[in-house]
């Protein structure tokens, strides 16, 4: 999880533009945690791996993202 916020989240910031140490994930992050995942764990490249992104990466964010606020709390 701390490499998960470290690399790939993004901190909110309060009204004042301090960070507010609350951390989410965007669809732009989630799909490089997903990349990075799909070629360590599955280890899939090239196109194996895009068309896999391809074909289950929407469905899996629009389950996840259920407020539809495009971004998810970490």
């Amino acid at each position: 999880m701390r490499s998960l916020i470290k690399t790939y989240a993004i901190e909110n910031r309060d009204k004042a533009g301090n960070p507010s140490g609350d951390f989410i994930l965007n669809r732009k992050g989630a799909q490089k945690v997903a990349e990075e995942v799909v070629g360590t764990h599955f280890q899939f490249t090239g196109d194996a791996k895009i068309d896999f992104l391809k074909s289950k990466f929407p469905a899996l964010w629009k389950h996840y993202d259920v407020n539809d606020q495009g971004f998810l709390v970490v």
